[in-house]
């Protein structure tokens, strides 16, 4: 078994992320993220789509994807995820983490500063890889930032988020990686 970070490009490759949130975020998704037709358009438009393949013989099968847009913050380029899963399967299984450091090498190699995105308080293994292995820093605090999710992910709690910051050329961000927690 291994673990291998990729851009994902194409219909097939889309409809397989699609499928991903689908599982991860528990289908029926009444809002997803990762639409064929949103996946082509963060494509047109310069984003970042990568996706963590395990292969198992002569079979290959997606465990995870990380979807974002090309964006700014305070002056830096900045990469803005969309969207982010593992399968339930996969977690702690170091797929995230492979997925988050392919997405900082892609981010210094197109000159972006910052990668952004939300976690959900009350999911520690979210908060632990953001904070901890990355080195990413929570910068802000919103109540109910998305409203009713009725999916199994957010199961009709409030959508409270901690806003993370990931400067992926920062000292701390080095240390952390070099640290290896």
């Amino acid at each position: 078994m291994s673990i291998e970070v990729e851009r994902l490009e194409g219909l097939e490759a889309w409809i397989a992320c699609e499928r991903l949130e689908a599982e991860v975020r528990g289908a029926p998704t009444p809002q997803p993220a990762c639409s064929v037709p949103t996946l082509q358009a963060v494509h047109e438009s310069g984003g970042l789509i990568l996706g963590a393949w395990e292969t198992l013989g002569s079979q290959r099968s997606l465990q995870g994807v990380s979807v974002d847009l090309d964006g700014s913050h305070a002056g830096f380029a900045a990469l803005v995820s969309l969207f982010f899963g593992v399968v339930p399967e996969r977690r702690n299984a170091g797929v995230a983490t492979a997925l988050r450091l392919a997405e900082r090498a892609s981010a210094v190699e197109r000159g972006a500063e910052v990668i952004r995105w939300w976690i959900d308080p009350l999911r520690g293994e979210e908060a632990h890889l953001a904070l901890h292995k990355l080195g990413a820093v929570g910068t802000r605090y919103n109540r109910n930032l998305f409203g009713d999710l009725p999916d199994r992910c957010n199961g009709g709690r409030a959508t409270d988020r901690v806003g993370v910051e990931w400067w992926v050329r920062a000292p701390r961000t080095a240390a952390a990686g070099a640290s290896g927690r």
